[in-house]
């Protein structure tokens, strides 16, 4: 297991905006950590899949959103960035393209998650 200095170093690495994160968090590198461990445990992520598959416009949405302002605060501009595109295609109450950017915001989670949190 990485300790934290570690841990932030391969995030940084990864693109992540560790240093943005954690002033958020006042330094406090185990509490981004905990964080970070528990956005990508976060059940919305199968409930925004699900939402997707189902043409749930609505709820889908609503995870995607949720989801994006989580990535915003823990400094995961990729993941953020994807979450945006995938809001912004529901936002206008369309599927068109949804699956696709969900499909992106999965990829772009597990180069986050790999070597890090799993």
């Amino acid at each position: 297991m990485l300790n934290d200095e570690e841990f932030c170093d391969v995030l940084r690495e990864k693109g992540v905006s560790v240093d943005k994160a954690l002033e958020r968090m006042k330094g406090n590198k185990n509490a981004y950590r905990s964080f970070l461990e528990e956005f990508f445990e976060d059940p919305d992520f199968e409930a925004l899949s699900a939402a997707v598959n189902a043409g749930e416009v609505g709820n889908a949405f609503d995870y995607a959103h949720g989801l994006k302002g989580m990535a915003a605060n823990l400094g995961l501009d990729e993941i953020c960035d994807k979450l945006s595109v995938l809001v912004e295609i529901l936002r206008a109450g369309r599927m068109e393209g949804a699956a696709q950017a969900y499909a992106e915001v999965a990829q772009a989670v597990r180069v986050v998650r790999t070597d890090t949190v799993d």
